[in-house]
């Protein structure tokens, strides 16, 4: 078993960026003796192994697999790195967030029983969100955001109130009260879904401690009160009346409706997206991957090809 695991991290010492993932795969994710041979590598040697043995443990036994030493390896390499890290807002296949109106961090954290926050680069963060979300683990982890423009994002399977997952049973009604009580506590709040691949947009704002209102670009069932300001005013400028959702099975809508309406081009219109940095020079806070209340410490990140 040695030798295999050697010869594969031969190969992924050789592997261009594009075909790392390839080859970590390779490795024998639900084998002891891979994850004791990699163990070994990283302790004693050959040097030149040393480096792909990390990524491939982390690739087949995630976090639990690393020991402290590399635990406290990647930590120091996530803060050098960190401020390297260009302002960009989150992306992937589906996105689920809050925004909560306010600037201060800790204070959105504390309120929510978030705790053990820990300094992510955009590709570690990205990574944890898009295993949680394509595996379905169950992770009790959160991006949160540094504050942007006055608002603070909060973003994972968790923060859904709109659709109940299988690994977060019962959960939208649960997430819908907390923005409810995070509008009541900060202001205003809004809750966000976006699917790259399934379609769906739905949103929704909460302000003084109510819903007022709510939207789904695929169910006009899905949508309840009054138009906000910015709707009203795009419906006025396209000659349309009435609310939006009156116009979901007309056939004649016009195109820019779908174009308008998407969840990431409202929160960019009316509080924020999930961003992973912001300009150096005056950034408030950092952008950290936050343990759920419940979990006792910082959960651990899950097996992944992670890249710092």
């Amino acid at each position: 078993m040695t030798g295999e695991v050697r010869a594969l991290l031969e190969q992924l010492r050789a592997a261009s960026q594009y075909e790392r993932t390839d080859v970590l795969w390779k490795f024998d994710h639900n084998d002891p003796a891979t994850r004791e041979a990699l163990v070994a590598v990283r302790r004693h040697g050959p040097g030149r192994l040393r480096g792909g043995a990390l990524h491939a443990l982390a690739c087949v036994a995630g976090e639990p697999g690393l020991d402290p030493a590399d635990v406290a390896l990647v930590e120091r390499l996530v803060r050098i790195r960190l401020h390297r890290d260009d302002p960009s807002v989150l992306s992937g296949c589906w996105l689920r967030w809050w925004s909560v109106r306010s600037d201060d961090q800790a204070a959105v954290m504390a309120s929510i029983g978030l705790h053990d926050p820990r300094p992510v680069t955009l590709e570690l963060a990205n990574t944890v969100l898009e295993t949680i979300e394509h595996c379905r683990a169950g992770q009790p982890l959160v991006y949160v955001s540094p504050p942007s423009d006055g608002w603070t994002t909060i973003t994972g399977p968790w923060c859904d109130v709109f659709y109940e997952l299988p690994d977060h049973p019962g959960r939208p009604a649960e997430a819908r009260a907390t923005v409810e009580r995070l509008s009541a506590e900060f202001g205003e709040a809004h809750a966000f879904y976006h699917g790259e691949r399934d379609g769906g947009s739905t949103w929704l704002v909460a302000r003084d401690g109510a819903t007022v209102r709510t939207f789904d670009l695929g169910d006009a069932e899905g949508c309840t009160g009054e138009p906000l300001a910015f709707e009203q005013e795009w419906m006025d400028a396209n000659g349309l009346p009435g609310r939006p959702e009156d116009h979901f099975d007309d056939i004649d809508l016009p195109e820019v409706f779908y174009d308008f309406f998407p969840a990431p081009v409202i929160a960019a219109e009316i509080s924020d997206t999930p961003r992973w940095s912001v300009p150096a020079d005056h950034r408030p806070g950092l952008p950290v991957i936050a343990t759920l209340p419940g979990f006792s410490g910082a959960a651990p990140f899950p097996p992944a090809t992670y890249t710092i």
